[in-house]
């Protein structure tokens, strides 16, 4: 309410601007005609009133809910003793101007209203009626105006034949049902509104009146699918309003109901692909680069290991420590949703202090893996004496989970998605369950197949180099988490620098020639990486869901990567796909802006719009579709065939 006033005042003001218009009151006219209906008793009579206002060229005026800026016009009459029905308004029109969405008439507006007096006192009867019409007026400029009228007696029978139907709306039998879901609406339809196109509420702010609204089908009954206006913040528990069809009006009453959208069998099915999507994700998180060195070594000390019983014991003791570090990240996400935090996968990320910690985490981590320091060895031989030798099992679960985070892999932001969205904790933990299951699969397999230990080579010195070596991998993700903190990548280049002098420095320890090589490589590419400078990239927007809209309404297609600096399949789609010179031309060639949501550090306003997209982590891409108002989602790896084929669907 408090935007409509402030609309109002701002249309008050713009009266200025007006007068170079030069639209008043005596420029807009108006017609009333009466109709006696009924003598209801002795004491009553009644009559309808039907009210046209006839607007210059090019004006409108609003619907009882104007939408996102307007407002209905307000009758008032100098008899203080007639008793009116609420205004009927007629069959208003949806407009879209700059990024608003309002319910108006163009060129005239027709309203009816029951009047009802007193017979006690004839005289009354014959005497006329004064009264006046506030409304407001727009073209660029909105101007509030008042129309006073005369109506000479409008309880006398007239010969003047009104069109009735231009003034009135058709009227359901009985009052429909509804369901909130999410962030939306499910009016469910009667064989009357099978082809509604859309929903008009008579309270304003209810929902998003920009938003496009469809018909969808659950359990074979269709339903209208409207957004709620997302500044709502209680649940809506009846509905009054217009359902326009594709050749009707009808007004329309719904109560909220506990409405069940999908079938039992189809929530079944569609749960299981999602938990099939959680253990495929967690599978291929294991091949991610920052967590392949540390699941490398595991499995390989897995494989190697003779004696059956001690094998098992160390895998499920892995597991443990995914699982519990799995659970407490949901529990701590869950937790914080609850206290009304928008937060997501990844959310750790966000926060520096923990991404510093990781650092030192991943270089300890490192350092041992070169054999430079021991406090694996050390940690051992202590939890030995006190029965806990496979502590260290316990804690390489913990930190396989943790540095995988930003790795978010395919198949996995559909189920952490619903998993975050969903109202349902216990789903959510049961999502999570299966995606520390995918984690732990490929461990568990090599510790129940005693044969794995033959698919390796003999033990020797390899064995030495092949531990040191997974270091780097570890100290490049080290460098990556210094590149994420690191605004003015003067600390990313001393990193670079410290691990390119470490690598080949180890790599002058191999007794192969073909070092020579990898050293030249290793050089080519730091230097390279000293040098980043940005690659001829498109023009992009920063993200605004108000100027999506906005570009929408003008006809623009938008496209939004929504990204973060710690996320690698972010990075490596920018560098495959998003600065791609075909990339470029085929954005430009369908006139589509692109618009960047960076999420490396926390954002609300992201946040929200990856929730109402069904994601809760990044990488996401989306087109939003300038004709239908809906966002198209593209794969996580993305291609440019991808982004050719989702473009070629906008139309």
């Amino acid at each position: 309410m408090f935007l409509r006033f402030f609309i109002m005042l701002i249309s008050f003001f713009s009266c200025a601007s007006a007068y170079a218009i030069n639209i008043t009151a005596q420029d807009v006219l108006l017609d009333i005609k009466s109709e006696p209906i009924s003598i209801k008793d002795d004491q009553k009579i009644s009559t309808n009133l039907y009210f046209t206002l006839k607007l210059p060229k090019k004006w409108y005026t609003y619907y009882q809910n104007g939408g996102d800026t307007g407002l209905g016009a307000d009758i008032t009459y100098n008899n203080r003793t007639l008793k009116t029905s609420e205004l009927n308004y007629a069959n208003p029109k949806k407009y879209i101007d700059s990024g608003f969405a309002n319910y108006v008439y163009f060129d005239q507006a027709k309203f009816s209203q029951n009047i009802t007096q007193n017979t006690n006192n004839v005289n009354n009867l014959n005497k006329s009626i004064n009264g006046s019409i506030e409304f407001l007026v727009c073209n660029n400029v909105c101007i509030p105006l008042t129309k006073e009228f005369h109506i000479h007696n409008p309880f006398k029978k007239s010969k003047l034949s009104i069109n009735k139907e231009t003034f009135k709306t058709e009227k359901l039998n009985k009052n429909l049902d509804f369901t909130v879901e999410g962030k939306y609406l499910y009016i469910k339809l009667n064989k009357e509104l099978e082809n509604a196109k859309t929903f008009i509420p008579n309270e304003d702010g209810l929902i998003n009146d920009l938003a496009n609204q469809e018909v969808v089908t659950y359990s074979n009954i269709k339903y209208l699918k409207v957004e709620i206006d997302e500044f709502l913040d209680y649940t809506i528990q009846k509905l009054n309003g217009l359902i326009q069809t594709t050749d009707k009006t009808y007004k329309v009453i719904a109560d909220n109901k506990d409405i069940n959208l999908k079938s039992f069998s189809e929530k079944l099915i569609e749960f299981a692909l999602i938990a099939l999507f959680a253990v495929f994700g967690g599978i291929i998180l294991n091949l991610m680069p920052c967590v392949l060195p540390v699941i490398g070594l595991k499995a390989y000390s897995l494989a190697k290991n003779t004696e059956k019983a001690d094998r098992l014991k160390s895998a499920f003791i892995y597991c443990a420590g995914v699982f519990t570090s799995m659970m407490l990240i949901v529990a701590l996400l869950l937790s914080l949703k609850a206290f009304g935090a928008n937060l997501a996968w990844g959310f750790q990320l966000q926060n520096h202090a923990f991404v510093m910690f990781m650092i030192a985490i991943l270089v300890i981590l490192g350092l041992n893996f070169l054999g430079l320091i021991s406090i694996g060895d050390k940690l051992s031989a202590k939890a030995s004496i006190i029965n806990m030798k496979h502590s260290g099992d316990f804690f390489t679960g913990v930190l396989a989970t943790v540095i995988g985070t930003p790795c978010t892999a395919p198949f996995m932001a559909t189920s952490i998605g619903f998993a975050l969205t969903s109202n349902s904790n216990l789903i959510a933990i049961i999502i999570f369950s299966f995606l520390a299951l995918g984690v732990c699969l490929p461990i568990i397999a090599i510790a129940f197949i005693p044969k794995a230990s033959n698919l390796l080579p003999k033990s020797g010195d390899w064995n030495t180099k092949f531990k040191q070596f997974l270091a780097f991998p570890i100290f490049a993700t080290a460098v990556w988490l210094v590149w994420v903190l690191d605004a003015s990548m003067i600390y990313t280049n001393i990193a670079i620098a410290l691990f390119t002098f470490g690598f080949i420095t180890w790599l002058f320890t191999l007794k192969t020639k073909v070092k020579y090589v990898v050293i030249a490589i290793t050089l080519f590419v730091s230097f390279n990486m000293f040098s980043i400078k940005k690659s001829a990239e498109i023009e992009s927007l920063e993200f605004n869901k108000q100027t999506i809209e906005e570009l929408n309404n003008k006809g623009q297609h938008v496209f939004v990567d929504f990204t973060a600096k710690w996320c690698l399949t972010c990075q490596y789609n920018k560098k495959t796909v998003l600065t791609s010179e075909e990339f470029i031309n085929t954005l430009k060639q369908h006139n589509i802006k692109f618009m960047i949501a960076d999420w490396t550090d926390k954002d609300s306003n992201i946040s929200t719009e990856l929730a109402s997209l069904g994601r809760s982590g990044v990488p996401v891409y989306a087109i939003y579709n300038a004709h239908t108002k809906q966002a198209l989602v593209l794969p996580e790896i993305l291609t440019n065939k991808a982004v050719k084929e989702a473009i070629s669907k906008l139309e």
